[in-house]
């Protein structure tokens, strides 16, 4: 899946798109982004939820931060 430039592009430019301070982007905002760019659905590649997707993939640090009552999933771009 790495060497699906298209998808990996789109998946970089939604994390860059929702990075706040810190370097993070809150994976819900990350999945709105994506649900908007038209026919991409990550159940169509065998994932049945962003985080399964960004997992697989490798290039992202995912890092699961819970604050008082509200889990959160983080993403962080990994340097390669």
């Amino acid at each position: 899946m790495k060497k699906n430039t298209t998808l990996i592009n789109l998946l970089r430019t939604a994390v860059k798109e929702k990075t706040g301070e810190g370097g993070w982007a809150s994976l819900g905002q990350v999945g709105s982004h994506l649900s908007g760019q038209g026919e991409f659905n990550h159940r169509d590649l065998g994932y049945a939820k962003h985080i399964d997707l960004f997992a697989a993939i490798d290039l992202f640090k995912v890092e699961n931060r819970r604050q008082p009552g509200h889990p959160r999933v983080q993403l962080r771009q990994n340097k390669s």
